[in-house]
């Protein structure tokens, strides 16, 4: 099955565990490598409110971000949209091979066109960039991959957990409600009680929130196709059997388990099925359990069975929680990496096994996905639960009907 090259794109930076959003501000950008006096052309193009289907009728700064052919920046251009949403970047500097992007903060979420080339800058295309009215309802949000991740840190199980959610309905999600630090979180996912030595992806900003049995993000989830992503780790005391249990408050529609194979640890439970063996590309081997959807509110408990070399006196099952140790074997340190990389194969492989959004028309207007999104495959369920089933989004004509006023 042919895979989006977006939707690759995307699943690579996640197996890397590198997830940075749009940023909303120009950054610090390489030097210009360019020729002195490139060729230059107007861009044009127009913001739309896709939740009204309407211009969007206030003056907004828009940012022109220019990557070279190589990907890395080379420029960021500044240009007012006027009352109607349209703008107008001069004098943009055109090189073949170079890709252009406009973005623009609005209700302080970020939206982005598609990426336009040289030559349709030079055809004097106009770029489009779609944005949305906010709203707190989730009811059209659901998380369309979960990957958990399994791994042996001294006397603790390391535990890898990767969203990533869809959101099929015409406005951004974002929270209203603000806590006691004036945050407001979007969503929140609960997490083991006796659950240590949290960290999450990406780092080095506030956007997630440790909270009693669980954690929050405050990003906001935009319309489309993967369109939030986040990963949370910790490391839980380890016994032997092992009972994971997870309730995820939003619908799941693939839920992904994955260990090292040279653990020796099985997984079990009810409607577990039998573990596909899955090579890294550094050679490392996974066990990978491809698990039927998930409704709201609905547990998921496993059993983790057996000790992996090098965990050492696992915690008796009567036993009191122990501190988990920060140390990892050396047999285990070149799994990590693994772990890493395992999270782009196992996405791809989701991807081509459930054959989800295959029949979608128009693979550049991720506005379109919630039709005719195709069953799940044999063995993973009749019917989606109910609270996987969607009403359709305005159709295609519809929001190409939009596009044109």
């Amino acid at each position: 099955m042919k895979i989006p090259l977006r939707i690759a794109l995307f699943l690579l930076m996640a197996g890397l565990a590198v997830m940075y959003p749009v940023p909303s501000k120009a950054q610090p950008l390489p030097p210009n490598n360019a020729p002195a006096d490139p060729q230059t052309a107007d861009l044009v193009g127009r913001l739309v409110n896709y939740t009204q289907g309407t211009p969007l009728e206030e003056p907004l700064e828009v940012m022109l971000h220019i990557a070279g052919a190589s990907g890395a920046g080379q420029n960021m251009l500044h240009a007012a949209a006027g009352l109607d949403g349209r703008f107008v970047v001069p004098d943009v500097p055109v090189q073949p091979g170079w890709t252009y992007t406009a973005m623009v903060n609005y209700q302080d979420s970020t939206y982005a066109s598609a990426p336009v080339t040289a030559d349709d800058v030079l055809a004097g295309q106009e770029v489009e960039i779609r944005v949305y009215e906010s709203s707190p309802d989730l009811s059209k949000v659901e998380v369309t991959q979960m990957h958990v991740l399994f791994n042996f840190a001294g006397d603790g199980l390391e535990v890898k957990q990767l969203y990533l959610l869809s959101n099929y309905g015409l406005t951004t999600v974002k929270g209203e409600q603000a806590l006691a630090d004036g945050k407001k979180p979007t969503y929140s996912f609960p997490l083991p009680e006796d659950a240590g030595y949290l960290y999450f992806e990406p780092q080095g900003t506030d956007r997630f929130i440790k909270q009693a049995g669980g954690f929050s993000d405050t990003a906001p989830i935009n319309p489309g196709a993967f369109s939030t992503q986040a990963m949370v780790s910790y490391v839980l005391p380890y016994k032997d059997p092992q009972v994971f249990t997870y309730t995820n408050p939003l619908p799941t529609r693939s839920l992904t388990l994955a260990l090292p194979a040279s653990t020796g640890v099985q997984i079990e439970g009810a409607n577990i099925p039998e573990p596909e063996k899955k090579t890294s590309p550094d050679g490392s081997e996974f066990l990978v359990y491809l698990l039927p959807a998930v409704g709201a509110n609905t547990p998921v408990q496993v059993e983790l069975k057996g000790i992996p070399p090098g965990v050492e006196d696992p915690v008796p099952a009567a036993s009191s929680q122990t501190t988990p140790t920060a140390q990892i074997p050396v047999p285990v340190l070149g799994l990590v990496v693994g772990l890493g990389i395992l999270l782009m194969g196992i996405g791809i492989w989701t991807w081509a096994k459930q054959r989800r959004f295959a029949s979608i028309p128009g693979e550049e207007d991720e506005m379109a996905l919630e039709e005719n999104i195709p069953a799940f495959p044999s063995g993973a369920g009749d019917e989606d639960p109910p609270e996987l089933r969607r009403e359709p989004n305005p159709p295609e004509e519809e929001l190409q009907n939009r596009s044109e006023q």
